[in-house]
């Protein structure tokens, strides 16, 4: 079978999904070239782990749930614009994490643990969570763009959301962008996601 492209992630809710999707389609309307990321793909990424033989995918399941069982469920609250690596040159846009940072930060080093133990590399960057929204695909437009997301700045509040479950995800790249798909969903100590 062809290796599987997955990555490991949390959710982030209906209503942070909707506030996330209102600003990026203001930004949008400004002009910028960038690839928006579909609402219905929104997530914090925990761990990528790029193209996997099913056979190892199938040992990752197994470290994801013992993962998640042993981490209560916590809660996120996402606040304001922000990107990577500056405003001089917003090459990803993201919407921030500002409460549950830690928390975060704590799940996905349990995760990076457990998989390298499978031989997945550790991560050497420290964590930082985010909610990617949109990447950059040229410099077109971003004087506009600098000013909308001024305008909606670095303190809006983007919402809640209880984290409840780790995400194995699947991701299938294609022209119109990579669609996602829910391999496995792991509760943390033991509540159902």
């Amino acid at each position: 079978m062809a290796p599987i492209r997955a990555f490991v992630a949390v959710d982030v809710g209906e209503t942070v999904r909707e506030r996330a999707a209102a600003w990026c389609r203001h930004l949008a309307a400004t002009g910028p070239d960038y690839r928006w990321v579909q609402p219905e793909n929104y997530h914090v990424t925990l761990k990528f782990l790029g193209a996997v033989e099913p056979a190892v995918l199938s040992r990752v399941e197994p470290v994801l749930g013992q993962t998640a069982a042993a981490v209560r469920p916590f809660e996120l609250r996402f606040q304001g614009l922000g990107c990577f690596p500056g405003w001089t040159n917003p090459r990803v846009l993201w919407v921030g994490v500002a409460e549950g940072q830690s928390e975060l930060a704590l799940l996905a080093r349990a995760v990076d643990r457990g998989l390298s133990a499978l031989g997945f590399a550790p991560e050497e960057r420290p964590f930082r969570g985010h909610l990617t929204v949109a990447r950059q695909r040229s410099d077109r437009g971003l004087a506009d763009l600098r000013d909308a997301a001024q305008a909606i700045g670095p303190d809006a509040p983007a919402g809640t959301h209880l984290v409840t479950a780790v995400l194995l995800l699947e991701s299938k790249l294609s022209p119109a962008g990579p669609a996602y798909s829910v391999r496995g969903r792991y509760a943390l100590g033991g509540v159902c996601g």
